[in-house]
């Protein structure tokens, strides 16, 4: 991601019917100091969630070791982590990112 640029990094697609529960995320790098420079934010349908995760900076996990992270998403939504790269980086940077969560239905009984 260049300079001021901003990308999305994963993208979930709900299904029809069934719920999406996250609840770990982590950030990476080729070089570890550019995770300095990078912020994220969780995006559901495009808009920015409700929920806090909004411009966040990357150091809440790595990719072996991920962060804590509590986010419930209905079906057939999109949800997407978008990360934006500060201006006053010096270069452009590669950047990984790893989200751990599942698929859900629920039932009334």
């Amino acid at each position: 991601i260049a300079p001021g640029g901003t990308a999305a990094l994963v993208t979930v697609a709900v299904p029809n019917n069934l719920r999406f529960r996250m609840i770990g995320i982590g950030f990476g790098a080729d070089d570890e100091v550019a995770l300095q420079f990078l912020t994220w934010a969780i995006l559901l349908n495009g808009d920015a969630v409700s929920s806090g995760y909004t411009n966040v900076a990357s150091a809440v996990g790595s990719i072996r070791n991920l962060a804590e992270i509590f986010q419930n998403v209905g079906s057939s939504s999109t949800v997407v982590i978008q990360a934006t790269v500060s201006a006053i980086s010096a270069v452009t940077y590669r950047y990984i990112c790893r989200v751990r969560g599942w698929f859900y239905l629920e039932k009334e009984v």
